[in-house]
C-alpha cells in the first residue's frame, strides 16, 4: 500500500517524436486527493500511464514511497492502484464479471462492499439477475452511467491504497449528478487520489 505518497521528479515523455510531458515535479501525499484541470487528455493520461507503467519516462523518475517504479513489480503495483479512466470497458459477461475483471482472489463480500459504496446495488436491483446479469457485448444493454458505475466499483475492490479515476463526461440529470459526486466521494475516502476534473 501506498504509505508515504508518490512523487514524479522532473519527468520528461516523448511520444511519436514529440514531447508530451516536460519537467513535471509533483507529489501525491498518502490519502491526499488530488485533481488534474487544464492540459490536455494526452498529457493527463500520459501522467496517469507513468504510475501503472503503461510507459516509462524518457527522463526524471517516478517513485512509490521512495522506490522508483522501475523496481516494482508491475502485478504488486497494479494490484494497489484502482483504475476507472475513459473508456469504461464493459466487456461481455456478467456484471460481477466485469467487477472482478479476473481477480478470482476477491470475494462476493467485497464486490457487494465495492456496488454499495458507488450506488451501483441501486440499478442492480431492477436487473432480473442483478449481479449475475448478462450485459451483451461492450455492454450495449447498459446506460452510460451503469457502465461508469461498473468502471468503478471494478476500480473500488480489492481496496486500493491509490485511485486514478475520472468524472465522466456523459450527459447527466441533476439527480445523477449527485449520485456520482457521492459515488466518488465515497471511493476518495481513505486513500490517495489522482482525478481527471470535468466539471
Amino acid at each position: 500500500p501506498l504509505a508515504q505518497g508518490l512523487e514524479f521528479d522532473h519527468v520528461q515523455v516523448k511520444a511519436a517524436g514529440k514531447t508530451t510531458l516536460t519537467d513535471l515535479s509533483l507529489v501525491v501525499p498518502a490519502r491526499s486527493k488530488v485533481a488534474l484541470v487544464g492540459g490536455t487528455d494526452v498529457e493527463k493520461r500520459t501522467l496517469l500511464g507513468l504510475v501503472t507503467r503503461l510507459a516509462d519516462p524518457d527522463h526524471g523518475e517516478v517513485r512509490w514511497d521512495g522506490i522508483s517504479l522501475k523496481l516494482c513489480r508491475i502485478e504488486s503495483l497494479r494490484a494497489a492502484i484502482g483504475w476507472a479512466v475513459a473508456p469504461f470497458v464493459v466487456v461481455s459477461g456478467s456484471i460481477s464479471e466485469n467487477i472482478l475483471a479476473g481477480r478470482e482472489k476477491l470475494s462476493d463480500g467485497e464486490v457487494e462492499a465495492a456496488t454499495r459504496a458507488t450506488h451501483l446495488d441501486r440499478f442492480l436491483r431492477a436487473l432480473p439477475e442483478a449481479r449475475a446479469t448478462r450485459v451483451g457485448h461492450g455492454g450495449a444493454q447498459l446506460s452510460g452511467l451503469t457502465e461508469y458505475l461498473i468502471a468503478l466499483s471494478r476500480a473500488l475492490v480489492g481496496n486500493p491504497s491509490l485511485l486514478i479515476v475520472e468524472e465522466p463526461e456523459i450527459e447527466l440529470s441533476t439527480d445523477e449528478r449527485a449520485l456520482v459526486n457521492d459515488a466518488l466521494l465515497r471511493a476518495f475516502d481513505d486513500r490517495a487520489v489522482l482525478l481527471i476534473a470535468r466539471t
